[in-house]
C-alpha cells in the first residue's frame, strides 16, 4: 500500500474508532514500518475487524492475526502440528501434499523436504520450521501477487 493509503486507513479506521487516545507520529511510523507491505484491502479488512473485535486501540499484533485469517494463514502451532504428522506418516508409508494445506506442503518444500526435516535435531527442527513458516506467512500478508490462499 501506499503512505497515502496507510495515512488514511490508520486514521479512519484507528485514530478515528479511538477518539480519546493520542497517537503521535512514532507509533504511526511504527506501524507503518510494520504493514507497509501489506495490500491496503487487507490491512482495511484486518484494521476493521480488530476496532469491531476489541475495545481498545488494537497493537500489532492483534493486527496481524486478523491478517493470517483473511489471507488464509494456518497458525504456527497448526503447521507445526501437520508437519509432524507427515513426519509420522512417512515413516509407514507416504503422504500426499494434496492432503495437506498448501503452506505446509511450501514450509516442507523450502526446508529440503521430510528426511531433511527428519534428520534434524529437535530444536534445530522447531526453530528452522518457525523461521520458514513466517518467511512464508510473511509473503502472503504481503498479499504477492501469483501466492495461492494457504489454508
Amino acid at each position: 500500500m501506499t503512505k497515502e493509503e496507510f495515512k488514511v486507513i490508520f486514521t479512519n479506521e484507528l485514530v478515528g474508532a479511538f477518539p480519546a487516545i493520542e497517537v503521535d507520529k512514532s507509533t504511526a511510523k511504527v506501524y507503518w514500518n510494520h504493514f507497509s507491505e501489506v495490500s491496503a484491502d487487507k490491512f482495511v479488512e484486518a484494521t476493521h475487524l480488530a476496532v469491531s473485535e476489541h475495545g481498545y486501540f488494537p497493537p500489532i499484533g492483534i493486527i496481524n492475526k486478523h491478517l493470517e485469517v483473511i489471507s488464509g494463514i494456518l497458525s504456527f502451532d497448526e503447521v507445526y502440528l501437520k508437519i509432524e504428522e507427515i513426519l509420522d506418516k512417512s515413516y509407514s508409508g507416504s503422504w500426499k501434499s494434496s492432503d495437506y494445506p498448501e503452506i505446509v506442503v511450501s514450509t516442507i518444500k523450502k526446508i529440503g523436504g521430510v528426511s531433511n526435516i527428519r534428520q534434524m535435531a529437535a530444536e534445530s527442527k522447531h526453530i528452522l520450521i518457525k523461521k520458514t513458516y513466517k518467511e512464508i506467512a510473511q509473503d502472503l500478508r504481503r498479499g504477492n501477487n501469483g501466492t495461492k490462499r494457504l489454508r
